[in-house]
């Protein structure tokens, strides 16, 4: 698979994900919506890396990239934004800690770091 067809698949996988989410959180399933908004976070960040030639395989691989962001942008946003909504989100679906509106808050904080990262590839 070349870098471009990664790309687009991850990046379908990463909207599956998201549309999947906010229908689990109509149905009051936030656990599930959760992991789902996790995933959506997940799929684009391999999208983006794709373009950049960098798999990335493991949790660790995912915050070395992140944290590389933040270097190369000389902003934390990237690195700490990514801990925070993996340890939000991600540890969510195994721990259920947060209510519906706590979730709401961190979808929509998904969605902006989504749109932040891909900002990066317009500079």
């Amino acid at each position: 698979m070349d870098q471009l067809e990664s790309m687009e698949n991850h990046k379908t996988t990463a909207q599956h994900y998201c549309n999947n989410a906010n229908k689990l959180m109509e149905a009051g399933e936030i656990q599930k919506a959760s992991e789902l908004y996790w995933g959506f976070i997940a799929q684009e960040i391999l999208a983006f890396a794709a373009t950049k030639e960098r798999n990335l395989g493991t949790h660790r691989q995912f915050v070395e990239f992140c944290t590389d962001l933040s270097k190369a942008t000389e902003d934390p946003y990237f690195k700490d934004e990514f801990k925070a909504l993996y340890n939000a989100l991600h540890v969510d679906f195994y721990h259920l800690m947060y209510e519906m509106s706590e979730i709401s808050d961190f979808a929509i904080r998904a969605r902006h770091f989504v749109e932040r990262l891909w900002s990066l590839e317009e500079k």
